[in-house]
């Protein structure tokens, strides 16, 4: 039998630095999504480096000597996607502000889009607290957001605030396992199989990435989604959506709720991705204190001592800006 293989995962510095470029065949979720997963990340100490490999490696490596990040990287996926069947698309995994997955995440971003021009392309990115300690972060998420915008077909954003709240409701001390493991539980609820989506002859062949972009972010223009996720082993079907529509955050009562569900055996669980207006309250605070640092010329030196220009951040605050316009716009 032929093995179905239509998607990467790429995962890049979400909550750990130290890492190393392997495969990992007997993941039981890899099996379960047919994929061929890769695990991307440093092979050198990047801590505050953003500065140092990663500003380089977003803005086109002014200098040689730190290309074979991205050149190796994107060398593994190409050798992945090479032992495809049938490749179908990308999912990347990163986070928002981190040195690596913001800086290195967008420009490997950039260099996918660039590599496979028509196949999909979603990156699930992790935001960092509102309150968190780094000066740089509504910086790199303004630039990161941007890439974004022009080189994904959708963008799922977690935001640590929300995750951390829900743990902290249900257990007194939270580590990072206990947070991995509840984004991982959201995620699988739209990238896992689905009874709708396989077919009755044979395993399932990966589609459900690919539906929920067609179905939840078929614009350009709004491409953000947010995942929402609860399993409960105690409750019925109704109690369950009920409790999820209860639970959703909007911005307002015209918020759009598509969704995709997933049962399994022990547990019944319910996950709704969302396209909504929601999305413009973190876009305007992470717009309005980017803007208030950049009058302020604060920070700015770390950047361009790196070749990221004053014109770079005001091309992305004009691209965020349209972001929220659009938004408001479609949802008014």
């Amino acid at each position: 039998m032929t093995k179905h293989q239509d998607a990467i995962e790429t995962r890049s510095d979400m909550i750990t630095n130290e890492t190393t470029l392997h495969q990992r065949p007997n993941d039981k979720k890899q099996q379960l999504l047919g994929l061929n997963t890769t695990s991307m990340s440093k092979t050198h100490n990047c801590k505050a480096s953003y500065k140092k490999s990663t500003y380089k490696c977003y803005h086109g490596l002014k200098k040689s000597g730190e290309d074979h990040i991205l050149e190796g990287t994107a060398n593994q996926v190409r050798k992945e996607i090479e032992r495809c069947d049938m490749y179908s698309g990308c999912i990347m995994m990163h986070s928002l502000t981190g040195g690596t997955g913001s800086g290195l995440g967008s420009r490997l971003c950039e260099a996918m889009r660039e590599e496979y021009p028509m196949n999909h392309l979603i990156c699930c990115t992790v935001a960092p607290c509102l309150t968190g300690e780094s000066p740089l972060q509504n910086y790199n998420a303004l630039l990161t957001l941007q890439f974004h915008f022009r080189n994904t077909d959708c963008v799922v954003l977690t935001y640590n605030d929300d995750v951390l709240g829900k743990l902290q409701r249900k257990m007194e001390s939270v580590s990072f396992d206990a947070m991995n493991t509840s984004i991982a539980s959201a995620l699988g609820g739209v990238f896992l199989p689905t009874n709708t989506m396989t077919p009755k002859s044979g395993p399932s062949i990966g589609l459900e990435p690919w539906e929920m972009i067609r179905s939840v972010c078929p614009l350009p223009a709004n491409k953000f989604v947010q995942v929402h996720y609860i399993a409960k082993s105690k409750l019925f079907w109704a109690g369950l959506q009920k409790q999820m529509s209860q639970s959703i955050r909007r911005h307002d009562s015209k918020g759009n709720i598509p969704k995709l569900t997933v049962l399994d055996q022990k547990t019944a669980s319910i996950t709704v991705a969302s396209n909504s207006e929601s999305i413009v309250e973190y876009l305007e605070t992470v717009y309005e204190r980017s803007r208030v640092k950049f009058a302020a010329k604060a920070y700015l030196h770390w950047y361009n001592k790196y070749g990221v220009t004053n014109e770079d951040f005001e091309e992305a605050c004009d691209a965020v800006e349209d972001i929220i316009q659009n938004y408001k716009s479609a949802f008014s």
